[in-house]
């Protein structure tokens, strides 16, 4: 194997290595020896086929696997030829030339280090965010939440049913003229105050009482006709008191009830403080902080960063109806290379810390923020998993979101901070701002 550094431009090198026919002859006939040694074949006893023929057999496998042999080691020696051997990525490699025996085989072989940086003391000072909620959003967020669904009663037999009644119905079909009891069934459903696309079949309810029939068309189901029978009414109690409300649903002590509810709205506060709170964080190791990176990470990013561009610019189109000016995807790398820049500089960085303090990923910490996710949307759990167990790209950024914001909790520990109250109205003003101002940050950055 004969290893020449054909170039080296900041954190990336080409090396160009050429490997001995008799080299490549010895190690395909490494990996022939080894598939002889269960090679089975109609006429001899395993193991016993003679080493030409089993060549003959399986060479464009044992050629492959005896190349990637080949170029993993030349990958390491080409590593290890490097002062820094921490690579950025794994090793990229292509042929000068096909495989052919009795000729040397050249391939170039590229290897990116990482950036090499020490941490410098970090002395950054802040402004952290506490949660603010007045009383009074303590008791109307209560209250909405005790009123969101009604209290109900059992109806006497001669209320008719209305809008927001509970009713419980035999649905027995007729197919074809004849019953089906394996298509009948019994069912209850709460009449919304405004009927929708269902108002077809909720109408018919409004006005009837207990024991009341009428026939109903099934368009979803093949048409099928049902003849519904009103077996009991439940209706909102009006007039109740929160107390009264708070106790038949199983509450017993407001306070505790209120106590728990100003814990949820402090930390919804929190969490989105915290785009704010890393703000700063960012700005301070982004004035730290520059030097090379690599570029296979760079471009990387700047891809991300493209797709994120056209879409923001996609979704101004669709809600102003104006078209948006973008210029060519060459002018966008141009005008927004610091930016990409920045951020990979500021993940490595964050990263560095990572590992400097040993802070890490568990499993539950991934397992409980994709249950939150599921939290929010339970009604999309089942493609929530569905989408991670399918995209392991999803997990891996999402690792790296936890990560970072551990990271910035425990830099934001080590800050020096001046702390001011704000309400969840206050925070999000904040973070609107702040959104406003990296967006003119950016352009100015990229020289517009």
């Amino acid at each position: 194997m004969i290893i020449e550094n054909i170039n080296s431009d900041g954190l990336r090198h080409e090396f160009r290595v050429v490997f001995d026919s008799d080299e490549v002859e010895n190690e395909i006939n490494g990996f022939v020896i080894e598939k002889a040694k269960t090679f089975k074949m109609h006429g001899f006893r395993p193991g016993h086929v003679p080493l030409e023929i089993v060549k003959n057999s399986v060479g464009g496998s044992v050629v492959k696997d005896a190349f990637e042999a080949l170029v993993s080691k030349a990958c390491t020696e080409c590593t290890n030829r490097l002062e820094s051997s921490e690579l950025a990525l794994t090793p990229s490699y292509r042929f000068e030339n096909n495989y052919e025996s009795g000729k040397n085989v050249s391939v170039i072989v590229a290897v990116e280090t990482a950036p090499s940086f020490e941490l410098k003391p970090f002395e950054c000072e802040m402004t952290r965010i506490v949660p603010k909620v007045p009383d009074e959003v303590i008791i109307k967020t209560r209250d909405d939440y005790l009123k969101l669904s009604p209290i109900l009663e059992k109806a006497p037999r001669d209320r008719e049913i209305q809008r927001g009644d509970e009713v419980t119905y035999l649905a027995k079909c007729y197919n074809k003229g004849g019953g089906s009891k394996k298509k009948s069934f019994q069912d209850k459903l709460l009449l919304p105050e405004e009927f929708g696309e269902n108002a077809d079949l909720f109408n018919n309810f409004l006005g009837k009482k207990i024991g009341e029939k009428f026939d109903f068309v099934m368009q979803n189901q093949d048409n099928l006709k049902y003849e519904i029978t009103i077996k009991s009414i439940r209706c909102p109690v009006g007039d109740l008191s929160i107390e009264e409300i708070a106790n038949r649903k199983g509450i017993q002590d407001i306070a505790q009830f209120d106590a728990e509810i100003k814990r949820g709205l402090e930390k919804n506060i929190t969490d989105a403080a915290f785009v704010y709170h890393k703000s700063q964080i960012l700005e301070y190791l982004g004035d730290q902080y520059d030097f090379d990176i690599p570029p296979s990470i760079f471009n990387h990013e700047m891809r991300n960063l493209l797709a994120e561009i056209k879409r923001d610019t996609a979704e101004e189109e669709r809600r102003t109806g104006e078209k948006q000016e973008l210029g060519s995807d060459e002018e966008l790398r141009t005008e927004y290379a610091d930016v990409a820049k920045k951020r990979v500089v500021l993940a490595y960085v964050l990263n560095r810390f990572a590992s400097k303090e040993k802070i890490f990923v568990h499993q539950l910490d991934l397992q409980n923020a994709i249950m939150e996710e599921i939290n929010r949307t339970p009604h999309l759990a089942n493609s929530i998993m569905d989408f991670y167990s399918k995209n392991p790209d999803a997990v891996t950024y999402r690792r790296a979101e936890i990560i970072e914001r551990k990271v910035v909790d425990f830099l934001m520990m080590k800050s020096k901070t001046n702390e001011v109250e704000k309400t969840m109205e206050e925070v999000n003003e904040i973070v609107n701002d702040l959104f406003k101002e990296d967006d003119e940050s950016e352009h100015e950055s990229s020289g517009e």
